[in-house]
C-alpha cells in the first residue's frame, strides 16, 4: 500500500478503529500487535484509553508470524482469534461459530473452495501453536499460511460455510493493494444501501 494501513479511512473511520470495534464485538481480551512504541503513540489518538499494546519482541523482519510470535505468550486466553487490521467489517457470527468448533485443535482455519487458506483470519490455540511459531521463527519459515502444516490438529472450515452468517464474505475481505482497499470500501457502501 505504500502507506500505514491501518490509518486509511472508510466512511471517515481508520481501519484500525473498525477493525478494533469488531473485535471488541467478539472478546472482552483485544489486543493490539504493533512493532514498536512509535505506532503505539500514532494509534492512541484514534483508539479508546482502553486498548491494549503488544509490541514485537524480536528485532527482524515485519511479519505476522513475529507478531504472532511476541503476543501468544502474553495472552492468557486458550484461544486466539486472529484479525488482521485490513479487514475491518468482521461478522461476529462467522467467529463465534469458529469458536464453537475449536475445542480439541490447534488452528481452525477458513478455506476457499481452490484451496487457499485464510491464515490471517484463524484461531489458535495459544498454547499448543507457541512451540510451532517458535520453531518457525528459529528457521525463518516466516510465512503464516505455512502454520497448518506445523500444527498436529487442524480444522479446515470451508468458505462456503462460512457464507451462512456472512453471505457477501465481507469478514474476509482484506486490502493488500490500492485497488483491494477501493473494492473493500465499494463492498462495505454495497453492504449499507
Amino acid at each position: 500500500m505504500r502507506q500505514e494501513k491501518a490509518t486509511l479511512t472508510i466512511d471517515s473511520k481508520p481501519l484500525i478503529r473498525w477493525t478494533f470495534e469488531a473485535a471488541e464485538r467478539i472478546s472482552d481480551h483485544v489486543y493490539i500487535s504493533v512493532h514498536d512504541d512509535d505506532t503505539i503513540n500514532r494509534f492512541k489518538s484514534i483508539l479508546p484509553l482502553r486498548a491494549t499494546y503488544l509490541t514485537d519482541i524480536e528485532e527482524g523482519p515485519r511479519s505476522v508470524l513475529l507478531a504472532l510470535l511476541s503476543c501468544f505468550p502474553r495472552i492468557q486466553n486458550e484461544y486466539t482469534i486472529i484479525i488482521p487490521v485490513d479487514s475491518p467489517f468482521i461478522n461476529e457470527e462467522v467467529f463465534h461459530s469458529m469458536v464453537s468448533k475449536a475445542n480439541g485443535f490447534d488452528l481452525v482455519i477458513p478455506m476457499w473452495p481452490d484451496g487457499r487458506l485464510e491464515a490471517i483470519h484463524a484461531i489458535f490455540n495459544t498454547k499448543t501453536t507457541l512451540p510451532v511459531l517458535n520453531q518457525m521463527w528459529l528457521e525463518r519459515k516466516l510465512e503464516v499460511k505455512e502454520i497448518p502444516k506445523h500444527v498436529k490438529r487442524t480444522l479446515f472450515i470451508s468458505t462456503e460455510s462460512l457464507s451462512e452468517s456472512d453471505p457477501t464474505l465481507l469478514s474476509l475481505l482484506d486490502a493488500d493493494t490500492p485497488d483491494e482497499f477501493q473494492a473493500l470500501k465499494r463492498a462495505r457502501s454495497n453492504e449499507t444501501v
